[in-house]
């Protein structure tokens, strides 16, 4: 005889301090398709370790348009790979990059984004289009909490 599904579930945990990214699948069932592929992290800069103020904004003006400063969440996605375990490892790499970078103390450390210590990024999905400021969060994993709790 099978166990009941309820005796199976478990009730919802939600993400640690220690595991600020949220990685998304799409599966189709067993069927082939060209989509199947892709992988999307989201995360909170808030929830990302040892970051300053100034830091948060460098990494902000790193990802660009990628940011969304209404939830203050970062979402990227990598499809560019046969699999979705290297296309997981491939944003895992990428996100850790952008964190090494937002993290040099003096400036940028790559010339060519020099000049992004002086620019103002307009967010693309803010309605209000504000400047852009980060705060701090006073907890982790504040960006998917549920609103009213």
């Amino acid at each position: 005889m099978l166990t009941p599904l309820s005796e199976l579930a478990r009730p919802f945990e939600p993400p640690t301090a220690a595991q600020p990214l949220r990685f998304r699948y799409t599966t189709y069932m067993g069927e082939s398709h060209p989509a199947e592929k892709k992988v999307v992290v989201e995360f909170c800069t808030a929830d990302m370790p040892d970051l300053t103020r100034q830091q948060r904004e460098k990494l902000v003006k790193l990802v660009g348009v990628r940011y969304n400063p209404d939830t203050d969440t970062v979402k990227m996605s990598c499809e560019m790979y046969e699999t979705q375990a290297k296309n997981k490892r491939y944003l895992g790499d990428l996100v850790d990059k952008l964190l090494t970078e937002a993290r040099v103390r003096s400036g940028f450390s790559n010339p060519r984004y020099a000049e992004l210590t002086r620019i103002r990024i307009p967010p693309k999905h803010s309605k209000m289009y504000p400047l852009i400021s980060v705060t701090t969060s006073p907890s982790p994993n504040t960006c998917f909490q549920k609103s009213g709790t």
